[in-house]
């Protein structure tokens, strides 16, 4: 028969006490999201001095490739976003992937039977007929 593992109460209450005790680690990196959002007020700042969204992207490439790289389209979408909003959608997201894969199909069957009953282009001449 195979042996339990176990763990010394005195060493999980000196582990508790360590990870209490780490300190707040500094992120290093941001996605591009987050760093149009925690920049907005500076890019709205510069959009307010008669700078186009494409001229502050171009500067902002100087230094970033990243940000510099993004479509214009996509720093307007980040800047009308705040990290509230992105944070509840990525737990959205989340929930998303815990869906087992009959849930997945349904969902799709049941967004194809919408579109076929708003569409007459997708209805079958049966669906024409008299009952």
């Amino acid at each position: 028969m195979k042996q339990m593992k176990s763990v010394k109460l005195n060493e999980v209450e000196k582990i508790k006490a360590t990870l209490a005790d780490l300190p707040e680690k500094k992120r290093e990196d941001l996605g591009l999201r987050e760093a149009i959002v925690a920049m907005k007020s500076e890019i709205q700042s510069a959009l307010n001095k008669g700078y186009s969204l494409e001229e502050i992207i171009h500067i902002v490439g100087e230094t970033n490739q990243t940000i510099g790289g993004a479509s214009i389209s996509t720093v307007r979408q980040y800047m009308r976003q705040d990290m509230t909003t992105f944070k509840s959608s990525e737990k959205s997201n989340k929930s998303d992937k815990k869906k087992t894969k009959s849930e997945i199909k349904n969902e799709e069957i049941e967004k194809t039977k919408v579109t076929t009953k708003n569409d007459p282009s997708q209805r079958t001449s049966a669906a024409f007929e008299a009952p």
